[in-house]
């Protein structure tokens, strides 16, 4: 019997509907004057390109920053997205993330982004693998994205190696859910002016950073902290009093040494990600790992607070 015959006996299951009526950056606010754009610092426009704008579409006024990760694990390599807890702490969220890729200005001096309805997205939610809060941890979560980037991007690597102040450092991020910028400072211990030069959290699961050019916002939070030396990641923001009209107040980083033992055996692969959801668009543009050093060697490039 042909298919078609039976077609009344078809039968077809919805589980929710969601009308989502706004843009995702109609309500977002100004911005600190101070923000570069990523495209004014092409040397570093390849690892921005494994950030993302994070959104709930269960609440379009919410916006955090996450990147993609190298696991060396696996040949093809899934999308494992680094971003804060207090982004998304619980699996309910995690089903509604969607995350936009390159929402950046294709040149320094471009008045305008593009239209954030144009650019890549990441649908369908994800799984949350691992998590820590900010009070019993670095502040982290491990994502399996559902969909994989439909377009070109890079996959960063990250180490544990020890670090010390003054050593230089940059983020990439979406201040206020804005287009992408980027910020370059100096790792810390002097602590926060406005505590009386304390660290707003401990030094044992955070990294202080002082911003020398640009800063962040809400909305740069779960965005990953880069060595200038080597372009891997050592933590991931929490928060911090910093802004473009307070540049001697810090921002706090979760430590990757901290959150690297969690979430090892995910990007190792010792974990399984089968039953953890069928991943679309897998392998849309795999492409070359660049070199790196320590743990998740590199930029893996896909082609494809």
């Amino acid at each position: 019997m042909c298919i078609r015959d039976r077609i009344n006996e078809a039968r077809l299951t919805i589980k929710r509907i969601i009308h989502v009526y706004r843009s995702p950056v109609s309500t977002i606010k100004a911005v600190g004057a101070c923000h570069i754009d990523v495209a004014c610092r092409p040397e570093w426009e390849g690892h921005a390109s494994a950030v993302g704008r994070l959104g709930l579409v269960t609440y379009d006024a919410w916006a955090c920053t996450g990147s993609l990760l190298v696991a060396p694990g696996y040949e093809s390599n899934p999308p494992f997205l680094l971003t804060a807890n207090h982004c998304v702490s619980f699996q309910a969220q995690a089903d509604s993330v969607e995350v936009w890729w390159l929402y950046q200005k294709a040149g320094c001096d471009d008045e305008a982004p593009p239209d954030v309805a144009t650019v890549p997205r990441s649908t369908g939610g994800a799984a949350l693998l691992a998590g820590a809060g900010a009070h019993e941890g670095s502040d982290f979560t491990l994502l399996l994205l559902t969909e994989a980037p439909p377009t070109p991007t890079a996959y960063l690597g990250y180490t544990t190696r020890p670090t010390t102040p003054t050593e230089a450092v940059f983020c990439a991020h979406h201040p206020q859910g804005t287009e992408k910028r980027i910020s370059f400072g100096a790792l810390s211990d002097t602590g926060s002016p406005r505590i009386g030069h304390q660290p707003m959290v401990s030094y044992d699961y955070y990294h202080e950073v002082l911003w020398l050019e640009g800063s962040t916002e809400a909305g740069s939070s779960g965005s990953p902290l880069l060595l200038e030396e080597t372009g891997q990641i050592i933590g991931q923001l929490y928060g911090g009093y910093a802004s473009c009209l307070d540049m001697e107040e810090p921002d706090y980083f979760g430590k990757m040494d901290i959150t690297y033992p969690i979430i090892e055996p995910w990007l190792s692969g010792q974990y399984s990600i089968e039953g953890e959801g069928e991943i679309e668009g897998e392998g849309e543009g795999e492409g070359e790992q660049l070199e790196g050093e320590g743990e998740g060697e590199g930029e893996n490039e896909n082609e494809g607070e």
